[in-house]
């Protein structure tokens, strides 16, 4: 495997350290394309322990996360208040969180994220609101 593969300054295979957090935050957000919803940021990233690994993809599925509950809650609120324009142009915008490539990664060999998220919902469950009621803060 070529030197290479692994980027400058990890601590070892793999591996970003606290030094690398806001680098890898940034890449992150650019690579999902699209913005959180207004008044939304992401947090949580400022005070890494610096002792702390992260295995590669961590960050990067964090980061999504948070840009997927994000919007999330902005679908939530739009529903609640009956805007359905708003909540329908929302649940195409939060359908592109399944395609974003370190979800796509997310497998456990059998299936997809988010058919392992369709399997551990509720039957019949709207799999937006269960994914915000159990997965989101």
């Amino acid at each position: 495997m070529p030197s290479s593969f692994f980027p400058p300054g990890t601590t070892g295979p793999g591996i970003w350290d606290a030094r690398q957090v806001p680098i890898v935050v940034a890449a992150s957000i650019d690579g999902i394309g699209y913005p959180l919803p207004p008044g939304a940021a992401y947090d949580g990233w400022e005070d890494v322990d610096p002792n702390v690994g992260f295995e590669i993809g961590t960050i990067e599925s964090g980061v999504a996360f948070q840009w997927h509950c994000a919007w999330l809650v902005e679908w939530d609120a739009a529903s609640d208040a009956g805007d359905d324009e708003l909540a329908t142009d929302i649940e195409a915008l939060l359908e592109q969180f399944w395609t974003l490539p370190h979800i796509t990664l997310l497998t456990d060999g059998e299936g997809t994220f988010r058919e392992q998220q369709t399997a551990a919902a509720p039957p019949g469950a709207d799999l937006n609101r269960w994914f915000l009621h159990s997965l989101c803060d």
